[in-house]
Parts: C-alpha cells; structure tokens; sequence
C-alpha cells in the first residue's frame, strides 16, 4: 500500500488507475480502507468512496464533488439551469441552448477548479461487477484523466470479475492499469496483525495453540 500510495503521489500514470484483486476473505475492503486514510492524511487530498448497491455511480460522484466543494448547484455549474433526476440519473439543462449537458462536461468543469486549488481526488469502488453502470462510470474516467485532471481511481473485485472488465471491448485501456494482487489470508498472518494491534494500544495479547 506504501508503495502504491507513493508513486501515485508522484505522478506516475501507471498508478493513476489500480485494480486491487484477490480470493474472498483476502483483504481487499481493508486494503481500500487503509488507503482512504493513508491518502486523506495530506491537504487537500479527499477520498471519494462509491458504492454499487446505491446506484449512478457518475451521479454519486457528482454528489460528493459538490459536497467537498462546500458549493452549491448553482455556484458550481452558472450555464446550469435545471437538474432532472429520472430514472436512468440526472439530466443537466442548458441554460442557452436547452441541451442535455453529459457528466463528462460537468465533471470536468468541477475538476478544473479543483486543480486550479491544488485538490487532488481519489475514487474507490470495492467489489466491483461489470453492468452498464461500471462501462458508463469508467468510460467517463477516462475521459477526465485524458483532460490532464487531478482525479484517479483505484477498484477491487474478485480475479474473474477485473478481468471480464479489462476484456470490455470499450475500457481496454483498463489493461494497461496498476494491479495489485493480494494473497489469501493465512492463519499465522492474522494471529500476528492482532498481536501487534494489541500491543500498539498498550495491551498484550497471549497466543495458544
């Protein structure tokens, strides 16, 4: 994690993009809650965590873009008139020309202006599974990264669930993504992550058997 979190500090594009994968019960939910918090550490560094079971993940990260802006709607977007939720998400109204304003548009015009304050964003969706949701989500992520903006994206999914999305006909750049592999958990591994989290709190833990 280290390591991950230090070259993506750097700048280095490979890290821009990383796909955490491993068994169930490796470790993988941990893994992305260590990085939140390693990453939330430095100034202007904000965690952007979406979840796949609520829904329009391009709207989620709307949302939460606008909430770290600490701005309102109409602050944010002045060409924006009107916001229609529907089924399928959210459709922005222009306010000149009456047209539908697509989520790459709007997200970059946010993202713009966090990189003009040095605010660097960090999304991470765990468990992954490939749906129109995810194409529509990615596809847009890489819009955004090809405009030279501050936001990256870190994913993780069981093996068969990241390749079957590196393998979508439209997102194969996922290929060319960091990958992290986490090995399954072994007992002696997790009898020692506790010892030593009980002696960091001042506390001794006696192991048997």
């Amino acid at each position: 994690m280290d390591n991950y979190l230090l070259r993506l500090n750097l700048g280095d594009a490979k890290y821009q993009t990383s796909l955490v994968y491993g068994v169930r019960g490796s470790g993988k939910t941990v893994f992305l809650l260590n990085v939140q918090r390693n990453f939330e550490k430095e100034k202007k560094h904000f965690f952007v965590r979406l979840n796949l079971g609520q829904g329009n993940l391009l709207f989620q990260l709307l949302s939460n873009l606008q909430e770290i802006s600490g701005t309102n709607w109409s602050e944010i977007l002045k060409s924006v008139q009107e916001i229609n939720i529907s089924g399928n998400g959210v459709s922005f109204q222009d306010t000149q020309n009456d047209v539908p304003i697509n989520y790459s548009v709007v997200l970059q015009k946010i993202l713009t202006k966090f990189k003009a304050k040095g605010i660097s964003i960090l999304v991470g969706i765990d468990e992954i599974e490939v749906s129109d949701d995810i194409r529509s989500f990615v596809s847009v992520y890489q819009t955004l990264i090809g405009q030279d903006l501050d936001i990256s994206l870190i994913m993780t999914g069981l093996p068969s669930r990241i390749s079957e999305l590196q393998h979508e006909k439209t997102l194969t750049f996922l290929l060319r993504s960091n990958r992290i592999y986490l090995k399954p958990l072994d007992k002696i591994s997790i009898r020692e992550n506790y010892a030593s989290a009980f002696e960091k709190s001042g506390k001794k833990l006696i192991l048997c058997c």
